[in-house]
């Protein structure tokens, strides 16, 4: 059996994002909520039909296969490294959607930020 059969369903909520964040070992093993679960869950309003959802939970499981990657020895870098590795195995996103800090909008709202 696939090791990650079942994975790429995407959740057809952000309430089914975060419980399967919770409940998926495979994920949470790597992965972990830490965010405002209020401020998450208020995205029901704006995601009636999931693409929210479904857009976190690609990139949930693009850090997981990143994790495993790092995990296993495979790989050494950082996340960027990784989605532009020919090297590497698993899930990816185009480089461009990646930032590596947050913007300056993010950081200079405390509220926002964890530290």
């Amino acid at each position: 059996m696939d090791p990650d059969h079942g994975l790429d369903e995407s959740p057809s909520s952000v309430i089914d994002m975060l419980a399967r964040l919770e409940s998926e070992e495979r994920v949470a093993k790597f992965i972990a909520f830490t965010g405002d679960l209020n401020k998450a869950m208020d995205l029901e309003i704006y995601d009636g039909l999931g693409r929210c959802a479904a857009t976190f939970w690609e990139y949930v499981l693009i850090m997981r296969d990143y994790c495993i990657e790092k995990t296993d020895g495979n790989f050494s870098g950082n996340l960027f490294g990784y989605l532009t590795s020919e090297q590497t195995l698993g899930r990816k996103c185009d480089p461009k959607r990646f930032a590596q800090t947050e913007s300056e909008s993010v950081k200079s709202n405390s509220g926002l930020l964890h530290g």
